[in-house]
């Protein structure tokens, strides 16, 4: 019971950083784009 426990904290734990990491690329990805656009319309 407790190693059963212990797993899906872990497994939450990975879940959870993976969803940050996403996130995180997503964002500066959209700030990449932003500053191309205000780029391309000086």
């Amino acid at each position: 019971m407790p190693l059963e426990t212990g797993d899906e904290a872990f497994f939450d734990h990975v879940v959870l950083r993976g969803r940050i990491y996403q996130t995180r690329s997503l964002l500066d990805w959209l700030q990449e784009l932003q500053h191309e656009l205000a780029e391309a319309h000086r």
